[in-house]
């Protein structure tokens, strides 16, 4: 760890380092940011500073991607049909209007099974800002609303009627999560003089939370959760990464329990390496 934490090496040396930043220029000159993920920055970060060859670093427990918050920034208000069948959003639109300058109007019923009004009878249609109609506000353990109006329209690819609900998206309303590559939630810069520990790999430990880094007795370097059990249950089968095989590894070497039985005058246990 005295090649990353600033005792023999591990310092950064520039005004600044940005960790978490790559910038890239294409053909045009076109300059484009685009975050690092975590895995990718822990690799390098060891093997660039402590010299570590990469089949010596160990990167555990990691997630492949996270979830980015998505927000609505148009000007005008955006509707969204939320499939009655999937619970997923298959189209999306400003409010439709009529050569009149009027809403469209849908059939409808409060029910997805029916009945559904009839198209051809116009008086009894129903427009999204008609004062009848209740928007999805997707807030219910199944994420539409029980008594959300259900519109019926058609389908011109296959010229079939499916069922949808309506939830309204208006300025910084938030509409949903979308994957993204697990990458450091900010800046993750280091200054002139600081140690690569307190720069990049505390950041990353300390945004995770219940992380650890080191080095094991072999010299290689291991980058995990933290083997607490609090969030995971235990058990001792492993799963080799290549091939995909499950084995149960020896208990003795996975797992140590003690026995505090018959030790009720004892106030204190210590146990030293």
């Amino acid at each position: 760890m005295s090649l990353l934490n600033g005792d023999i090496g591990g310092i950064v040396n520039s005004l600044t380092a940005d960790f978490g930043k790559i910038e890239e220029v294409d053909i045009d000159g076109n300059i484009t940011i685009s975050s690092i993920p975590l895995k990718d920055i822990i690799r390098e970060v060891v093997h660039e500073y402590a010299r570590e060859p990469f089949e010596n670093i160990i990167i555990e427990d990691l997630d492949e991607i996270g979830l980015e918050l998505m927000e609505y920034r148009g000007n005008n208000p955006m509707y969204f049909l939320l499939d009655d069948k999937t619970n997923e959003v298959s189209n999306m639109f400003d409010v439709l209007v009529d050569a009149n300058g009027k809403q469209r109007k849908y059939s409808w019923s409060q029910d997805k099974n029916g009945p559904y009004t009839d198209e051809n009878d116009e008086e009894h249609m129903i427009a999204l800002d008609d004062p009848d109609f209740i928007l999805n506000t997707r807030v219910s353990f199944f994420g539409f609303s029980d008594d959300a109006t259900h519109i019926r329209v058609k389908d011109p690819i296959t010229n079939t009627f499916n069922t949808y609900t309506v939830f309204k998206a208006e300025y910084g309303d938030v509409i949903g999560f979308r994957e993204t590559d697990l990458t450091y939630a900010g800046e993750l810069i280091g200054k002139i003089g600081d140690s690569i520990t307190k720069s990049c790999l505390d950041p990353i430990k300390n945004m995770l939370g219940n992380f650890e880094y080191f080095y094991d007795i072999d010299g290689r370097f291991h980058f995990r959760r933290k083997k607490t059990y609090l969030n995971i249950s235990w058990n001792n089968l492993i799963e080799e990464e290549d091939t995909g095989e499950i084995y149960a590894n020896a208990t003795m070497l996975t797992q140590t329990s003690y026995s505090f039985e018959n030790a009720n005058l004892i106030t204190a246990f210590q146990n030293k390496p």
